[in-house]
């Protein structure tokens, strides 16, 4: 039985927001069925890029860490080896296996990452977080490390469908309050390139049509609630509007 081709609209912006001279933050859009990266202007624009085919597309969001440079490189060099492992991946229709080709690929870009680190004495420590998506059928998959999130806002309801890999969720999976989860700040477990290995948690996720997803480092879920979120990522916006609504509340909220 042939599969129901994925009609899908991407939109995507980083921005470098009101406090830092540099973004450390970096995203990629790419067309697995063609096998090529999405130009930035494609999903960018008024309208994002619209996708048709068998596979939809992978989506890969990286913020960086580390140095004055290292940040910088480190999240663009994790999104382009993701790229680079998973285009040369065979087509699939089963989800389990396109989630461990995406861990696979991001332990891949762990080691290009912290290999890096350790030849560049400038480098020294950088890393970054990953959120990678991709969908098949009628299923999303998503491989994170760090606390960049994935959220899936279905008929007005927000949900975060990752869980961060941050002490603050930590402490609160162990049963500790807000007040006592806050004082850990926004220390991370885990990041891509920091060590020699990485440990993604991964999901699988079941989507309908009309849902929407955002992947986004904590430079928009950090300073923008829930409710928010929710609110800028409904109709009447289109995907593109919404992406544009986002940054300007990110920006708004410092």
């Amino acid at each position: 039985m042939t599969p129901v081709a994925l009609d899908v609209v991407v939109a995507g912006a980083s921005d470098v927001g009101q406090v830092r001279e540099h973004n450390e933050d970096h995203l990629l859009v790419a067309n697995l069925d063609a096998a090529r990266l999405v130009e930035t202007a494609a999903f960018e624009s008024e309208t994002g890029w619209h996708h048709q085919g068998q596979r939809g597309p992978l989506l890969v969001v990286c913020d960086g860490m580390g140095g004055v440079d290292g940040g910088e490189i480190a999240s663009e060099l994790a999104a382009q080896v993701m790229w680079r492992e998973m285009k040369g991946t065979p087509a699939t229709r089963d989800p389990e296996v396109f989630a461990r080709l995406l861990r696979r690929a991001a332990r891949v870009a762990n080691h290009d990452v912290n290999a890096m680190s350790r030849r560049e004495p400038g480098l020294r420590g950088m890393g970054t977080t990953l959120s990678a998506a991709g969908v098949i059928g009628d299923r999303l998959i998503l491989a994170t490390v760090g606390d960049s999130r994935a959220y899936v806002l279905r008929a007005g309801a927000l949900v975060q469908v990752t869980r961060d890999q941050s002490l603050h969720s930590a402490l609160i999976a162990a049963g500790h309050n807000e007040d006592e989860a806050a004082s850990a700040g926004g220390a991370i477990l885990q990041a891509l390139g920091v060590g020699s290995d990485v440990d993604p948690s991964l999901s699988i996720i079941e989507l309908r049509k009309g849902d929407r997803v955002l992947l986004c480092s904590d430079g928009l879920h950090g300073l923008v609630g829930d409710p928010a979120l929710a609110l800028l990522m409904s109709d009447p916006h289109s995907v593109a509007e919404s992406v544009r609504l986002l940054i300007a509340a990110a920006r708004a909220a410092g």
